[in-house]
């Protein structure tokens, strides 16, 4: 058998002029836009039309001839590659492309709608539109945008009802299906813009049909729709930007709303027959203001109302200029700027919540009025939000939104306001943030509190044993799986970290060697106030305790008082430190990453620590602390051990 020799063979075509025959290149005709060849089956065998599709109703497609007569064929005559082919060319007329703009004109947003009624309907998802202040329309007939008006929405069911003022002429209206389900292994096609790729087509199935209460308990959560939903499955292209298009059967006809997907094959669309209260409202009703607020189920701050946005962008500016001002400022003037801004906008933004108090833009003026206050200076007007919302917010869902940002204060205001709402929002969702706000509040007292008043610290342990216990029982009678199991996992946390808590507690034994060698134990001191000093050398912030720290020492040593470190480097070190008398109180030599750091659970350094004449933890920094407030503690402790 002799073998091809292919060396031979391209080095013939190099040496040869490849040009094709006159013939050949006279074949290749122009693009004829708008118009092609269709093929259709017929009882004498086939028939082939040249025109372009002007129409498509009740399964049938109007062809428009060359010499400008109609047809009128019914998609199932028409061979298959050319059925899909009239169907994309004729529906696509009617997929326009959604872009959505915030209150600061800015693009945040893409997706797609269909027209379904010659008075300019457009049918999309609510959550492509969600939080836009301005929605434009693209026809695939036409470079301009337009703008639309939002009709109506239905949140539950992810529906929205735009209207334009004009349609293009040529523009499809597509038609719906909404009074069957489709059956498993229908034919269905999409026409949207995944990933931006305008004008997409995919085809596929449907793979199952389910209720909302079918879906596992994640989704259901995440869709928040009714429990009898139906959502079509199905295995058509669908990405982001797909969002709102139309989920289509052979027919052209919608049956359903593209909605989520989940992976490349599995895609949902909401079922059609959702869509007809929403239908109905958009009919009757006026435009509805832009942006929209949130509904209850989504986050209060998710946007910003037309009221407070320009606020926050002076607030937003006035920190960028401090930002660049910064190089030129001193710590303690930057610190003052800051301050300054602050003080500024909390006024400003707590009298747009004045103003508003009762609307979505007073709760959230409100909210960031809350993230302003930072100090004593802010109790008034802490105190201020806090009647406000009670008095005007409190049947709101979207409360828990400032009881998240009350929270975060360690004031007793905010305790007192979480606990109010605790007791007195109708929303089991907001009790419970009440509650999980108020008991992360009082942990991170109890980790690094302004008092050493034992029966508070108790007080504050029992009633954080107790939030621990309520918010277990509220979960537990949750129907919804998924926040079932996240309400105990958040009580479980809180408990948790309740037991790795010290304070008010008889402090562990230490027991290890000093610089020396020589044992001692922490027990050895009880009868005097303890002040443990976690430290390295390495921390600046240790190194400038250092002197007030041998003052400390000397100032008390006739008075039942002991300064003892913990070390945390190596032996060398704290020898030297011990020798050359900068550090003039005992330490044990933990060294890095020591048992000592490891059993008190210290993080950072310095960590100070107060343990009273009794042995009980009453006290522990978060950092260096200051010096005056330090002396000021340990001399209450002192007056206590020496009665």
């Amino acid at each position: 058998m002799k073998h091809f020799n292919w060396r031979c063979f391209l080095l013939l075509l190099a040496c040869q002029s490849l040009t094709l025959p006159a013939s050949s290149q006279d074949e290749i005709q122009p693009l004829a836009e708008g118009r092609r060849t269709w093929t259709m089956t017929t009882e004498d065998g086939t028939e082939t039309l040249e025109g372009q599709v002007v129409g498509l109703k009740q399964a049938s497609v109007q062809i428009e001839l060359v010499n400008g007569e109609k047809r009128t064929v019914a998609l199932e005559n028409l061979v298959p590659g050319d059925r899909k082919a009239a169907l994309v060319d004729r529906v696509g007329s009617g997929v326009v492309m959604l872009s959505t703009k915030d209150v600061f004109g800015q693009p945040v947003g893409f997706g797609t709608g269909f027209v379904i009624h010659p008075s300019g309907l457009i049918l999309t998802n609510y959550h492509v539109i969600a939080g836009a202040a301005s929605v434009g329309v693209s026809f695939r007939e036409g470079e301009d945008e337009t703008d639309a008006k939002v009709m109506s929405v239905d949140r539950e069911h992810d529906i929205a009802f735009l209207r334009v003022d004009q349609l293009p002429e040529t523009v499809h209206v597509i038609e719906i299906l909404s009074n069957q389900l489709p059956a498993l292994g229908t034919s269905v096609w999409t026409l949207g813009h995944p990933d931006g790729l305008k004008n997409t087509a995919g085809w596929g199935q449907i793979s199952a049909v389910r209720t909302t209460d079918q879906m596992p308990a994640n989704i259901r959560q995440s869709l928040g729709a009714p429990a009898e939903s139906r959502w079509l499955q199905t295995n058509a292209v669908l990405a982001r930007g797909s969002s709102g298009g139309p989920l289509l059967n052979e027919f052209g006809q919608a049956l359903g709303i593209n909605s989520f997907v989940l992976s490349p094959q599995l895609g949902f669309a909401i079922h059609i027959s959702h869509a007809r209260d929403a239908y109905g409202q958009a009919t009757k009703g006026q435009p509805l203001s832009l942006p929209l607020p949130p509904g209850e189920n989504e986050d209060a701050l998710a946007w910003l109302s037309p009221e407070i946005a320009p606020l926050v962008k002076e607030y937003s500016d006035a920190f960028r200029n401090l930002q660049r001002e910064a190089a030129g400022l001193t710590q303690s003037q930057a610190m003052q700027s800051v301050a300054g801004i602050h003080e500024t906008y909390r006024d400003k933004f707590l009298s747009l919540a004045r103003e508003n108090a009762s609307d979505w833009a007073g709760l959230q003026a409100m909210v960031y009025a809350a993230q302003s206050c930072d100090g004593e200076e802010d109790a008034d007007a802490l105190q201020e939000i806090c009647d406000l919302a009670l008095k005007h917010q409190k049947e709101q869902q979207h409360l828990k939104a400032l009881v998240q940002a009350i929270a975060r204060t360690q004031s007793g205001t905010a305790r007192d306001f979480c606990r109010k709402v605790a007791e007195t929002s109708p929303h089991e969702i907001v009790r419970m943030s009440a509650c999980f706000r108020l008991g992360v509040n009082l942990l991170q007292w109890l980790q690094y509190p302004d008092s050493i008043e034992l029966a508070k610290v108790q007080g504050f342990r029992d009633e954080l044993e107790q939030l621990c216990t309520q918010l277990e029982s509220s979960a537990k009678e949750l129907s919804d799986e998924v926040a079932k199991q996240q309400g105990l996992a958040l009580a479980i946390g809180l408990r948790r970290k309740l037991q790795e808590i010290t304070l008010g507690l008889p402090a562990p034994e230490i027991d290890g060697v000093d610089a020396e060698g020589a044992n001692f134990k922490l027990s050895d001191y009880r009868g005097k106030v303890v002040l443990l000093d976690f430290f390295a050398d390495w921390c600046p912030h240790c190194k400038r305790m250092y002197p007030g720290e041998r003052a400390m020492v000397e100032n008390l040593k006739d008075r039942p008082f002991a300064l003892l470190g913990v070390h945390c480097e190596s032996e060398r070190v704290l020898e030297k430190l011990v020798n050359d008398k900068t550090v003039t109180w005992r330490s044990w030599a933990d060294g890095e990453d020591g048992p000592i750091v490891a059993n008190w659970r210290v993080d950072g350094f310095p960590t100070m620590i107060l343990v009273d004449h009794d042995g009980v933890i009453r006290w522990r920094s978060g950092g260096a602390p200051e010096e005056k407030e330090l002396n000021e503690l340990i001399e209450q402790l002192l007056v206590e051990a020496e009665r």
